[in-house]
C-alpha cells in the first residue's frame, strides 16, 4: 500500500485513484456491536449497482419501486443503478397494501 510505504499519507493520497477515493460515508446500525461509520467508494458503489443489473435486469417500460430508506446502502444502490439506467423511479412511504397493489 503506497500510503504505508511513504511517511507523509496526504502525499501518498495524491496518488490514489479516483475510484478508490472514499466518496460516501454510512453510519451502521450496530446490529453486531457498537455503531460506527464505513467509508464506501466509488468502486464499491459501481460494483454493487452492476451486482444489482445482473440479479434484477430492468427492461424499457419498467419502473423501480424503492421502499428501502435512502440512508441504507441498497436503498441508495437501487435509486443510483435507476439513475445510471435512466430507469423511472417511484419512492414512497413503504406500506404492503401499496407496494402489492397501487391502484389503492
Amino acid at each position: 500500500d503506497l500510503a504505508r510505504a511513504l511517511p507523509n499519507a496526504d502525499f501518498a493520497s495524491k496518488f490514489k485513484s479516483e475510484a478508490d477515493k472514499v466518496k460516501l460515508v454510512f453510519r451502521t446500525s450496530g446490529t453486531t456491536g457498537t455503531a460506527k461509520l464505513v467509508g464506501i467508494t466509488r468502486a464499491q458503489l459501481e460494483l454493487s449497482i452492476e451486482g444489482l443489473q445482473r440479479c434484477l435486469p430492468m427492461q424499457e417500460g419498467d419502473c423501480a419501486l424503492i421502499c428501502l430508506p435512502l440512508w441504507h446502502v441498497h436503498g441508495l444502490v437501487c435509486l443510483l443503478r435507476c439513475l445510471r439506467e435512466g430507469t423511472p423511479v417511484k419512492l414512497a412511504r413503504f406500506h404492503p397494501r401499496l407496494a402489492i397493489d397501487p391502484t389503492i
